[in-house]
């Protein structure tokens, strides 16, 4: 939500949804700082730390201070930066840059979505910055999360339909249940 009305504040210049923003970063501030490595935890209530919510956390900062231009959403970044650097990145001379076999902090589930957004969220540059190989990143994904099943229509005709899982079963925590 805080993201979709930055985008809005960005694209219109109406900054009628701006103190929605500031609301939800404050509050995410606050449950930044609850943990001493600075990192989100998967809800209020819950122990585990998932990348994904970090990846967001350091996209909404970015684009908070971007548009306000107020040094504690900076330091806010930097913070959801750190806790992936020390939580969910590991040195790229390893195969894979992002750890295969963890999401988080207390998450070992594997799931797509986390690589794709880590290039979306960070940018090629600053996972460039932070030892992280982009290339290595998507070909991790595509190695390890590419599926091919086939689709019959009602017609009667078979296609192959070709994407990604959302998590390898043989990665899932249920063992693919």
């Amino acid at each position: 939500i805080g993201m979709s009305a930055l985008q809005y504040v960005h694209s219109t210049g109406d900054k009628y949804y701006l103190p929605l923003a500031r609301t939800i970063a404050d509050w995410l501030i606050a449950m930044q700082e609850k943990d001493p490595a600075g990192g989100l935890r998967g809800g209020p209530a819950l122990s585990w730390f998932g990348i994904e919510h970090n990846f967001d956390a350091y996209a909404f900062f970015n684009m908070m201070h971007k548009i306000t231009q107020e040094e504690k959403y900076s330091q806010a970044r930097e913070r959801a930066l750190a806790w992936l650097k020390d939580n969910a990145m590991v040195s790229s001379a390893r195969k894979y840059a992002l750890p295969p076999d963890d999401r988080g902090r207390g998450d070992a589930t594997l799931a797509t979505d986390t690589y794709a957004w880590a290039l979306a969220a960070l940018g090629p540059e600053k996972l460039k910055e932070t030892g992280q190989d982009p290339e290595q990143i998507m070909q991790f994904a595509e190695e390890y999360s590419a599926a091919e099943v086939s689709y019959r229509r009602p017609s009667g005709i078979t296609l192959s339909v070709r994407g990604f899982d959302f998590s390898p079963e043989a990665w899932r925590p249920d063992g693919g249940s």
